[in-house]
């Protein structure tokens, strides 16, 4: 399960990695098709939007981007482990007492 943002985060690092000389168009262009096929069969997507409120205390809280701590609410919320290779959002997790692994 993953927040809604993250079909805008994806794409995002995509072309980033576009830019940097990472990744050529073509293998972004197929990573995408490969995350279609992937969230199509296996992925879902948090429809309900988090709490505003909540999103903004946990990022106060945890020192995150709205962004971090919107992944943090919903394994939160979720009671579900988190999947992250960030080391503040691990840290993050762990101080909140959600289970974590990279």
């Amino acid at each position: 399960m993953v927040p809604a943002l993250w079909r805008i985060e994806v794409p995002n690092g995509l072309v980033v990695a576009e830019r940097r000389g990472i990744l050529s168009p073509s293998d972004a262009t197929l990573a995408v098709q490969k995350l279609e096929l992937l969230l199509s069969q296996s992925i879902d997507s948090a429809q309900e939007s988090l709490s505003l409120r909540r999103v903004l205390a946990s990022a106060r809280q945890y020192r995150l981007t709205a962004y971090d701590a919107c992944y943090l609410d919903l394994a939160r919320e979720q009671r579900l482990a988190l999947a992250t290779l960030d080391r503040r959002l691990s840290e993050a997790a762990l101080r909140a007492g959600v289970a974590s692994f990279s």
